[in-house]
Parts: C-alpha cells; sequence; structure tokens
C-alpha cells in the first residue's frame, strides 16, 4: 500500500528501514560469501557514443556483387536493430588501384581504384562496395568516413600498391600532392554527383607500419611521420579548395601507443588540421594516455579498427569492454563483420560465387553490444568485466558482463544509485549453447539484483523505468 509520506505510520516508517538494513546486510552477507558485485555509478562515464561499426572494403566488394534479395538478406543481419547488430558506422575504402601487371591481391582486396590511368578517372569503378554504402545508409547507417589503404599503384615506388621493398616508405614524394588531390577529388564526386557526404576522410591506414611489403596480398603503404605532416597540410587544402566540408582523421596506427607517438609528432598545424584521431586496438596500453591527449588538443576519438582469429567472440568482448571503459571512444568499428572462419561474424568464402554465410557466436557477442548500446546513450561507470549505457529520454539502463572463464558466477548488480521500481528485467545470454537466449530475472532485494553468468558467456539485462537520482 502507497500512503503520502504525512500518512506513513510508524509501523511503516520501521519497515522501510528494515529494507535498507536488509539490503545493505543481504549485500554485506553476499560479498562474505563470495558474490562479487557489479556496480553500476549514476554519474556518465562520457556522453558522446555515436555507435558501432565496420569498414566495408573487402566484404563490400564481394557481396555488391550478390542478387538484391541476397545482398538484402546480408544487410539486414548487419545493419538492422531488431534482427540484426544495429551497426550505424561504415568506413568506405577509397581503392587505389593495383598495377595491371601483377596479380598479388586476393580476389576481395581487389578494390578498383578512381583512377587507373592518369589523368583520366573512371566513375564505374568500385561499384559493388559503392552499392553496399547506399544500400546501408537507406538502412540508417550515419556515420560514413572514407579511408586509403594505399595510394595508386603508379605514385608509389615500387610500382605495387601491396607495399615497398622491404617495407620502407613507398608513396614517391612527387607525387605526395598528387596524392592528396585524388582523394579529395574522388570525396568531392561522391558528395556532388552520388550525394554522399563523408563526415571524415582519413588518408592512411596503419602507415608506420613495416609490413606493407612488395608482393603482399592486400593494398598496403608505409608513410611515415614526416611525410604525414607535409601531406596531411595538402589534403587540408584540397579539400578546402572544393568547399568539402568533409575533415581529416588520423593517423590510424595499429596500435594505441603508435598513434600517441603519430599525434604527438604532428606539428602545431598539422594539429589543428586534424579533427578527429583514428586509432587501431590490436595492441598497446596507453588507452588513458590517448583519451586525454585527444581531449586536451579538442578532437574527436575512433576506434576505426580491430579484429580478431577468435570464434567465440569472448576475445572481443574483452577487447569492447577494455576500449570502452578506457579509451571512451565516439564509435567502436570492427574490421570486416563479414571474413573467414574465426574473424568473421559472418563467414563467406568470398569468392563471388557461395552466396551464402553461417553466423558465429562472435555474430551474437557483437549483438549482445551493438542491439542495447545505442548511439546517443550515456556511457555509466562499472566495475568487473562489464560496461553499461544509459537512455536518459527512455529511462533504459543497459548492463552487459563477460564471463570468460570456465566456470558459472553468481553476481549481484548494485544500481542503487538510480531510482528504479524493482520489476522483471529482461536478459540476453550468449555461450557455447545458446544465441541471444531471451529470459526474465525478478530476484531483488532493495535496488540490488541478484544473477548469475553461465560459463563462457555475454549477458545483457535491460532495466526499464530507471531513473538517476541525481544529473
Amino acid at each position: 500500500m502507497n500512503l503520502p509520506r504525512y500518512q506513513m505510520s510508524r509501523r511503516h516508517i520501521l519497515a522501510a528501514a528494515a529494507g535498507v538494513v536488509g539490503a545493505s546486510a543481504m549485500e554485506a552477507g553476499a560479498r562474505n560469501a563470495g558474490v562479487p558485485t557489479l556496480k553500476v555509478g549514476p554519474r556518465a562515464l562520457y556522453r558522446n557514443f555515436q555507435g558501432w561499426g565496420t569498414s566495408l572494403a573487402w566484404w563490400a566488394h564481394i557481396v555488391g556483387g550478390f542478387q538484391p534479395h541476397v545482398r538484402e538478406h546480408y544487410l539486414k543481419r548487419i545493419f538492422h536493430t531488431d534482427d540484426g547488430l544495429g551497426l550505424t558506422v561504415a568506413r568506405y575504402n577509397i581503392g587505389g588501384g593495383e598495377n595491371p601487371k601483377y596479380h598479388f591481391l586476393t580476389r576481395r582486396a581487389v578494390i578498383p581504384g578512381y583512377a587507373p590511368h592518369p589523368p583520366r578517372f573512371n566513375w564505374a569503378a568500385d561499384k559493388n562496395q559503392r552499392l553496399i554504402l547506399h544500400e546501408c545508409m537507406a538502412m540508417g547507417v550515419n556515420q560514413v568516413q572514407a579511408f586509403s589503404n594505399s595510394p595508386p599503384w603508379y605514385m608509389t615506388i615500387s610500382g605495387s600498391v601491396t607495399g615497398g621493398k622491404n617495407g620502407v616508405n613507398n608513396l614517391r614524394p612527387k607525387y605526395f600532392r598528387s596524392f592528396a588531390e585524388y582523394l579529395a577529388i574522388v570525396v568531392a564526386h561522391f558528395r556532388h554527383v552520388w550525394h554522399i557526404n563523408f563526415q571524415t576522410l582519413d588518408p592512411f591506414n596503419e602507415p608506420v607500419s613495416n609490413w606493407w611489403r612488395f608482393g603482399g596480398a592486400q593494398e598496403g603503404c608505409r608513410i611515415g611521420n614526416r611525410e604525414q605532416n607535409i601531406i596531411i597540410p595538402m589534403l587540408y587544402r584540397a579539400l578546402r579548395d572544393r568547399d568539402l566540408a568533409t575533415q581529416i582523421a588520423a593517423p590510424d596506427d595499429n596500435g594505441v601507443n603508435q598513434t600517441i607517438q603519430s599525434f604527438q609528432s604532428y606539428s602545431p598545424l598539422v594539429r589543428r588540421e586534424v579533427a578527429q584521431i583514428d586509432t587501431h586496438s590490436y595492441h598497446g596500453h596507453g588507452r588513458i594516455q590517448l583519451r586525454e591527449m585527444a581531449r586536451a588538443a579538442g578532437k574527436r576519438l575512433w576506434m576505426s579498427e580491430y579484429g580478431d582469429g577468435d570464434p567465440s567472440g569472448l576475445t572481443m568482448a574483452m577487447r569492447i569492454i577494455k576500449d570502452i571503459k578506457e579509451l571512451q571512444p565516439e564509435t567502436w568499428v570492427y574490421w570486416q563483420v563479414v571474413d573467414g572462419p574465426g574473424w568473421g561474424m559472418m563467414v563467406n568464402d568470398e569468392n563471388g560465387r557461395d552466396t551464402g554465410f553461417q553466423t558465429t557466436n562472435k555474430y551474437f557477442v557483437m549483438a549482445q553490444f551493438s542491439r542495447f548500446i545505442r548511439p546517443g546513450d550515456w556511457i555509466m561507470p562499472t566495475n568487473d568485466n562489464c560496461i553499461a549505457s544509459y537512455r536518459r529520454e527512455a529511462g533504459v539502463l543497459n548492463v552487459v558482463a563477460v564471463n570468460p572463464t570456465h566456470s558459472a558466477r553468481r553476481i549481484l548488480i548494485d544500481i542503487s544509485g538510480f531510482d528504479v521500481r524493482p520489476s522483471p528485467v529482461r536478459t540476453h545470454v550468449t555461450d557455447d549453447r545458446h544465441r541471444l537466449r531471451a529470459g526474465v530475472e525478478q530476484e531483488w532485494q532493495h535496488r540490488y539484483l541478484h544473477s548469475a553468468l553461465p560459463p563462457r558467456s555475454v549477458k545483457t539485462w535491460v532495466f526499464s523505468d530507471c531513473r538517476l537520482s541525481e544529473v
């Protein structure tokens, strides 16, 4: 019975107090019993999360050649929220285009360049990847970035987009400006002819890495920090000369510490002209340092590429949690959502003939995050192997936790910093036997929810009608 405060009897007051004491005692007892508490803080860790994404490039080059109904099946599974991953970020690869006398590239990595024979441009090139870009934007993708793996082959020292001899710099200095102009011309054509406006353009991909070697299986080009300091101002001017609002993102290095070193190498002018810091998170321990550096410089921060060969998705899930908590990026982008076994969330041979795919556990692990933590959500502070997001207008709190061990875990979820009425909580679990299995839990004690994490699992809790006590 709900009584107005002035009508509450001494019995009601004592009962309420007993409930609070009981909750505290319950938590203490649970801790003494070895049950960990997942605590969700009531204040935002950061508020500018913009969504999850994928690079198009290779898989889009293949899938874009499939029949319309087949493409639609793929795209729904990737970009729809209700029955897919709900990705809202896409990175489009502006191909360099390989020297016709070489055949090093794998079938899926042969991304046609738009200027195979300078100075003539071929705007019919790369129709498959471009088609996927158009169609995914129609499904709700609203963050689009262009990026380059290599300049066109005739601008390179080795004469190939696969890289330099022995992994050295491979862009001829006399073509620095031509490369910048090439990218700006392509972005302008997308804007004015195909009505696609890239918010950002990243001219590099893992540019200080030395594994881009002549004869490799994909496009890649080493461009050192000194050369980046020269090219970025040229690109900035080329974009502004064409009255484009597209901003520059860089350096897109393979690891977070490399990204820190590259950005620190930029001159004050170059730092002003780079609007967004892109990093891959394959390795490195400097996530907090990179985050603080980006904020001090007034730059947006993207985790623009990560991938791994673990088909269970648990390695990826742990990396997502580490990146979101420490790096705090606006977006988190997986490299290729369609790929071979291990790396792929949707597995396809990518030979251009086999059009089917298999969804792996990794796909459903990604969905545990991407279906529930949505663009515009506030990322909330948490402990343990979990992250949480809060949708203020809807009053919805989503908590995602990972148990990478082979043993089940009993837990308490502490949302005592929120005004919430204990009610049934929707859950979803992916483990070695289940994929997004839906359930309901309602074992509450005050604002603590009793729950459990199965072995090798990712679990999401959806708390509805959950309001912040303080903002």
